[in-house]
């Protein structure tokens, strides 16, 4: 795989592991497999190859696969946060406790609501541009 930097490595990542692990709708409309999708694809793929009694019927993975998987790890990544950031928004502004959170979020409930609050505090400094709901009216 051709290594470049930024948008087109990922761009080529995704269009790869689309045209290998997609459905023919995506390779029929040229709409890439979003991240998340392509690193469940390789990594069943390569579970497979390491014995993955589940994993038997995956199409199996090279290097290239592994490296195109890697480079959307961190796209899919934010995308996560982006989406845990704003569940924690909505859930706030619909009345949940930070303690609530914290347990939602995996936490015992004794340590829930300081974890839940560092997480939103270290989440908006991932997103700084990020404008919080209590900021914009809600519909």
């Amino acid at each position: 795989m051709n290594l470049h930097s930024g948008y087109h490595l990922t761009s080529a990542a995704a269009r790869r592991l689309t045209d290998k692990y997609g459905d023919d709708m995506q390779r029929e409309l040229e709409i890439a497999m979003n991240d998340g999708d392509a690193l469940r694809a390789v990594s069943a793929a390569v579970q497979a190859e390491l014995g993955g009694k589940e994993y038997r019927n995956a199409v199996p993975a090279d290097q290239d696969d592994c490296l195109a998987a890697l480079c959307l790890a961190e796209s899919a990544r934010r995308q996560v946060d982006h989406d845990e950031l704003i569940a924690i928004e909505g859930a706030r502004a619909k009345g949940a406790s930070w303690q609530a959170i914290g347990v939602a979020l995996g936490h015992t409930p004794d340590a829930a609501a300081q974890a839940a609050q560092a997480r939103h505090t270290n989440l908006l400094r991932r997103f700084p541009r990020y404008q919080p709901i209590g900021v914009r009216a809600l519909p």
